[in-house]
């Protein structure tokens, strides 16, 4: 017997092998695509997702699938940084407006392999919060901003600088070892940006935690003869502006501070021309002083001085 439209009604004695087939169908279109995901898993071979269900087939879904991710497992704050990353590219680049380079870039949501990364250390990062590592938390935040290292993801790799700085804090474990490393870089992306007297205190900050230290960078410097470097080339700037505003006095005073630091980091110097942008002869407010103060204060160094007057 069939009911209304044509379909067979509860008691149907074939229902029951109707069903079977159905569901026979059902589980192989299963088997198929499953299949199919994990051949696709293994092509891409993603490290950051746990999913072998979440594939760069659509880059949409891969963002939501990556946030779908985090949440199942847990990592609640991963997503929130995320989610706040995204939303932060897209509000630059609105600002920037058409035409700008931001404007032509891939935006985050639409690059994968950048995606996984996100995941991969944030994840990272939180797990390792709430054991209290703070040092692993570091080294995964200091993993993306040595990622994103391209100029177009600049604003990325300070964003994780930063907080790399915030973190440095936090740890109790290595001897302020990390906090000098993040007033270091915090110092470098101040002078890249043009703001030379934060990034001298950074420098400072990253000179007296290095005071005795015997740690070196990957080139074998150590971290106090490059703060020393540092604030050779801060002070050095400050000088000059100071000479701009006419502070002679002022730029006196900084630039034997520079002296000595150079003396500190046993750099080799040459200065070729000591003088303002006007051309003006800067120790002419007393030239034979000045010097006579600088070359007496650095007659043991390896200088060479061009004075032009």
């Amino acid at each position: 017997k069939h009911g209304e439209g044509g379909f067979p009604i509860t008691g149907d004695k074939n229902t029951p092998s109707l069903l079977l087939n159905c569901r026979g169908l059902f589980l192989k279109a299963v088997l198929v695509i499953c299949t199919y995901l994990v051949r696709r898993r293994a092509e891409y071979g993603f490290k950051g997702l746990k999913s072998i269900f979440l594939i760069p087939s659509n880059r949409n879904l891969y963002k939501k699938n990556i946030c779908i991710d985090m949440l199942r497992q847990g990592y609640h704050k991963s997503f929130s940084e995320l989610f706040t990353l995204i939303e932060k590219w897209n509000a630059l680049r609105e600002a920037a407006g058409p035409g700008s380079a931001i404007w032509q870039q891939k935006s985050l949501e639409e690059q994968p392999d950048k995606l996984d990364q996100l995941y991969h250390f944030l994840t990272r990062a939180e797990a390792a919060q709430r054991a209290g590592h703070y040092e692993e938390v570091y080294d995964n935040q200091l993993n993306l901003a040595y990622y994103f290292n391209d100029p177009e993801d600049k604003w990325l790799s300070n964003y994780f600088y930063e907080r790399c700085f915030n973190t440095a804090k936090l740890i109790t474990t290595d001897i302020k070892k990390r906090e000098a490393q993040a007033h270091a870089n915090m110092g470098l992306i101040k002078e890249e940006q043009g703001h030379v007297l934060k990034a001298a205190e950074y420098y400072e900050t990253f000179y007296h935690l290095t005071e005795g230290s015997t740690w070196k960078d990957v080139r074998g410097h150590t971290y106090n003869s490059l703060a020393s470097e540092y604030l050779w080339r801060i002070y050095t700037l400050l000088a000059d502006k100071m000479l701009e505003n006419k502070e002679h006095q002022q730029a006196i005073k900084t630039l034997k501070k520079a002296l000595k630091m150079a003396k500190n980091g046993r750099c080799k110097i040459t200065l070729s021309k000591v003088t303002d942008k006007s051309s003006t002869p800067w120790f002419s407010i007393g030239k034979s002083l000045l010097i006579w103060q600088i070359l007496s204060a650095v007659s043991c160094w390896d200088i060479s001085f061009y004075i032009f007057i």
